[in-house]
């Protein structure tokens, strides 16, 4: 993949979960229906993301993009 002439992005990205971590809980059980969500920050083009990805039934992935006008970080940078 190439975007803007470059083969590699970098980005950060930030998960979310409950204080009892469930949804890390699901994914180390390979639970059938899980779900994740997180911050994703492309550094290279500045563009950011909330993205909720959802394995549901014979494990097919859905993935929804919502586009982000700034995304806090956790790290101060």
């Amino acid at each position: 993949l190439e975007v803007q002439d470059l083969r590699l992005l970098r980005y950060s990205s930030t998960y979310f979960d409950t204080l009892d971590l469930a949804t890390y809980a699901a994914h180390r059980q390979r639970r059938r229906r899980r779900y994740k969500i997180r911050l994703r920050s492309y550094l290279d083009t500045d563009a950011h993301f909330l993205e909720v990805k959802y394995k549901g039934r014979q494990q097919v992935t859905v993935k929804d993009r919502l586009p982000q006008e700034s995304a806090a970080r956790s790290d101060g940078l």
